[in-house]
């Protein structure tokens, strides 16, 4: 999506957010949100920190608006988990309510997917007394590489402990 148009989307997300839970509009939010636009995608907060450093804007200041644009839905959290050093955020797809991602135990890679069957089961899905905005499934296992690798380590050992007996 181009920049106009991502920063549009998510600013009038925002505005709808505020207006809807009676909070304040703030020239911080909007350049924080301005400047995030700018960023590659996933970021951490340390970048956009640095990114934020001629405006002077405080850490905290930094850490509330991203934890209020991921209430608003503007971006999604990734956890600091299965081998991530830091917190990653990315931009939420306006029609994205389902986020899954299949995380391998050995080496931490992480990859997004999608699942039509999770979607309609979550999204159908009732509950009492609370309805689902957005839901993050992480899937833990041993990704295609990492299990390759353990095959064929297994395999040398399993040849080296193999005696010949000579004639």
């Amino acid at each position: 999506m181009p920049f106009r148009d991502q920063y549009t989307d998510a600013q009038t997300r925002l505005n709808e957010y505020i207006e809807s839970h009676n909070m304040r509009h703030t020239p911080v939010r909007d350049t924080v949100l301005y400047t995030l636009c700018h960023l590659p995608h996933p970021f951490t907060a340390d970048t956009l920190e640095l990114a934020l450093q001629p405006e002077r804007i405080s850490h905290g200041t930094v850490y509330n608006c991203l934890k209020l644009f991921v209430s608003a839905r503007i971006l999604h959290m990734l956890k600091s988990e299965h081998g991530r050093p830091k917190t990653l955020y990315e931009f939420t797809k306006k029609e994205q309510t389902i986020h899954a991602e299949i995380v391998c135990t050995n080496c931490g890679r992480v990859s997004t997917f999608k699942d039509k069957a999770i979607e309609h089961l979550l999204l159908t899905r009732k509950y009492s007394n609370f309805n689902l905005n957005a839901c993050t499934i992480y899937i833990y296992g041993q990704c295609r590489i990492c299990k390759k690798k353990i095959k064929d380590k297994g395999q040398k050992t399993k040849d080296k402990g193999q005696k010949t007996i000579k004639p």
